[in-house]
Formats: structure tokens, sequence, C-alpha cells
């Protein structure tokens, strides 16, 4: 790593890490109680990993607070990767291509768009009852 580069792109690198963060944080303290059901703490453990892009990190933090296995939330992920796997795959793929050939404006609002709908189709999935207040 060239420290010059890292030095000359500080401010843009902070501004990610800071993003990533808080999206992070959403993801586990907002979303993880409404979205997850049972064993949301465990669920948003393994979220925040994979969010961050290392599915290993993922798998280090389900071990810590699941040391012996016993829930199902690796077999729950198993099988939402099943539909989640080709979409992460398309949009990787595409989104350079799509960016350098200008459409920059139209990948981020069809992804943006996309996530709040399925978002709303979970919403509406949440059958009605108490939700963890835990924040």
């Amino acid at each position: 790593i060239d420290l010059q580069v890292v030095g000359q792109f500080a401010l843009p690198l902070t501004g990610l890490f800071i993003f990533g963060l808080v999206l992070c944080w959403a993801l586990f303290y907002v979303c993880g109680p409404l979205l997850l059901g049972e064993s949301w703490f465990e669920k948003g453990l393994y979220t925040w990993g994979w969010v961050t892009g290392v599915m290993a990190m993922a798998l280090a933090l389900i071990r810590l607070v699941d040391p012996d296995n016993e829930s199902s939330i690796l077999d729950d992920f198993a099988l939402a990767y099943l539909f989640l796997g080709p979409l992460e795959v398309a949009l990787v793929s595409l989104a350079p291509i799509l960016i350098v050939e200008g459409h920059t404006w139209a990948f981020i609002w069809a992804t943006v768009i996309g996530g709040f709908g399925i978002l709303a189709c979970r919403v509406r999935m949440v059958p009605e009852g108490p939700r963890s207040s835990v924040r």
C-alpha cells in the first residue's frame, strides 16, 4: 500500500469508513429487532460480519455468541443465500459496467428502489405482535 495515496485520499476513505460503520450499526440495532425476529441479536451479529464483506468475520462472530451451534442461524442464512447469492453476484458484476457506461444514477436508483421494495415485502411478512425493545 502506497502511503502517499492513502494520505491523498484520507478524507474520502474516512467518509466511507464512517458510512460503513453507521450502516452496520443501523442494520444491527434498528433493523435487527424489527426484521430478524427470534434470535435477532445473533442474526444481527452475523449480518454485521457479512455486511463488512468478510464471511469469515460473520462466522467468527456467530461462534463467539453460539459456540455450540445451538441455534439454526447458519441454516437460516444458508437457505436465504440461495436466493441472495445470484442477486449479489449480479450486482457486483454489473455495477462497474453500468457505472463506466455512464448509468451511475440509474444503477443507484434501481438498487435503492429495489432495496426498499424488498424491505417493504419483509416488513409486511412480519407477524403482528410485540417487537423487541432492545436498542
